[in-house]
């Protein structure tokens, strides 16, 4: 919902999930995107293009990215 965004709340929740991969043991985080969603929002928060998908679906890319935990 438009009022909730710009406000933080999905860099914390990111974080939180993030930190309990942490204590699980995870090293990595890794996720996937199309570049008319979040992909900036993620690379914000440090995350990493690993590989691009180009036409999935067609016109637009699918992103693979990653971030290091440790």
């Amino acid at each position: 919902d438009e009022k909730y965004r710009k406000k933080g709340y999905g860099s914390k929740i990111l974080k939180l999930a993030e930190d309990e991969a942490i204590k699980r043991g995870c090293k990595f985080a890794y996720l996937d995107t199309h570049d008319f969603q979040a992909i900036d929002f993620y690379k914000k928060n440090g995350y990493e293009i690993v590989s691009e998908l180009k036409d999935l679906p067609k016109g637009h890319s699918k992103f693979l990215m990653k971030k290091c935990l440790e």
